[in-house]
């Protein structure tokens, strides 16, 4: 999954779909997760199958320090594939 500074960088993707565009536009930032067909330059290892995992975080320190920074920051879930989410510290532990 690629976190995103701004909604802008779902252009990073090859014609976005007018769905991705309206969940963009009213869930970014939050804590949606599109996982969109296409693999941008640069996030190829972040990448499955051609499909991409992006989200475009709400808190302001966190978007302030992604904003100022020149390459991705990837990363897993913090829970396993088909397991309830990580609500709190101990979960994700």
């Amino acid at each position: 999954m690629r976190d995103l500074h701004d909604a802008q960088a779902l252009e990073r993707f090859d014609a976005p779909s007018g769905l991705a565009r309206r969940l963009t536009e009213r869930c970014w930032p939050g804590p949606l997760t599109l996982v969109l067909p296409g693999v941008p330059l640069g996030l190829e290892r972040a990448a499955r199958d051609g499909w991409t995992g992006v989200r475009c975080v709400s808190h302001a320190l966190t978007g302030s320090l992604l904003a100022g920074l020149d390459f991705p920051v990837v990363m897993t879930s913090a829970n396993p594939r088909g397991a309830s989410p990580a609500s709190d510290a101990d979960a994700a532990a």
